[in-house]
């Protein structure tokens, strides 16, 4: 191995336990915990399973469509490994800061394998999302903060609430400050309003479609919509929320 290739090897590899350089003197607290949250959007197939540091988050796993509540961990070097039966595993070396909150969202990946030529196969994908921006105060108004997180196969989903319109792309989160009226918020998809003859029966009205998501924004919060599939082409959504700071 010659010294080129070993200087490459030793940038490419993440600073290890950089955070637990800094241990607090004798008699300060310790700092605050950091915060993970785990959205199972992997296609309606297997467990899902999140080890931190080598233990188990939860033994019996998650399955499609579930959200862990906020997990409170110490901050610095965390290993993270994120476990699928049958798609794999990804692991990621994280140093947390104390009192971060971060979103990891199993989500469907295709593998490619250009070593053999063939098709890419199915794997598992996680997507790290800080979510301690959106929930930095209503800069003075009382537009409620939402993120939306398209996890499904689908390149973007077009969704509406109220007047407000969203184009979400895959695994592209897309922020917005929405007005709402009421106490709940609620997420609808978009489609093409089909051209079909009137109905004979004057007293049909046409149906509204079932909202995706509803969010009670009486809580004081920002909130997330992460878009997933039950089957394919089955779009449902998953929610959460991060209580926003004091003013």
């Amino acid at each position: 191995m010659n010294a080129r290739l070993i200087l490459a090897c030793l940038i490419a590899l993440p600073p290890l336990h950089a955070a637990e350089k800094k241990k607090p003197k004798d008699g300060e607290p310790p700092p605050p915990p950091a915060h993970l949250l785990f959205v199972n959007a992997v296609e309606d197939r297997g467990l899902a399973f999140v080890v931190l540091d080598g233990q188990d988050v939860q033994r019996r796993g998650f399955r499609n469509g579930q959200v862990t509540g906020w997990l409170g961990v110490a901050s610095g070097a965390r290993q993270v490994r994120v476990e699928h039966e049958p798609l794999g595993i990804v692991e990621k070396e994280s140093d947390l800061a104390p009192g971060s909150h971060h979103a990891l969202i199993a989500h469907n990946h295709s593998q490619p394998q250009p070593e053999t030529g063939r098709p890419p196969r199915p794997a598992i994908g996680v997507l790290w999302v800080d979510c301690d921006e959106a929930a930095r105060g209503r800069a003075g108004d009382d537009k409620v903060p939402l993120t939306v997180i398209n996890a499904t196969s689908q390149p973007e989903i077009m969704l509406k609430t109220g007047a407000l319109k969203l184009k979400a792309r895959r695994l592209q989160p897309v922020k917005a400050r929405v007005s709402a009226e009421g106490s709940f918020l609620s997420l609808t998809l978009e489609r093409e309003e089909e051209k079909k003859d009137p109905p004979s029966d004057d007293s049909q009205e046409p149906q509204e479609a079932s909202p995706l998501a509803s969010v009670n924004i009486e809580e004081k919060a920002a909130f997330f919509v992460v878009l997933i599939e039950k089957t394919p082409g089955e779009i449902a959504a998953a929610t959460f929320s991060l209580a926003l700071p004091a003013p």
